[in-house]
């Protein structure tokens, strides 16, 4: 199940937050925990829309017990 997704823009707030040791840190800790994600069922049409809307580039494709199924890049 997704738990979470550790992102470019979570490594950059990683990287520039003064209270957080890069080379300590729990992923667990600094990860996006509820981050946007697409049914399996959902048309293609609707994951580029959805990228296009939020700003993303990755999008994690989930079944309905929310088990990772796979994963869209914009570039798909």
């Amino acid at each position: 199940r997704l738990l979470g997704l550790y992102t470019d823009g979570d490594l950059r707030r990683t990287l520039t937050d003064p209270a957080i040791d890069v080379r300590s840190a729990r992923i667990a800790d600094v990860m996006t925990r509820d981050p946007i994600f697409v049914d399996a069922d959902a048309l293609a049409v609707e994951a580029a829309r959805l990228m296009e809307t939020r700003k993303i580039t990755m999008l994690p494709v989930l079944d309905a017990e929310r088990r990772v199924v796979g994963a869209l890049n914009i570039q798909d």
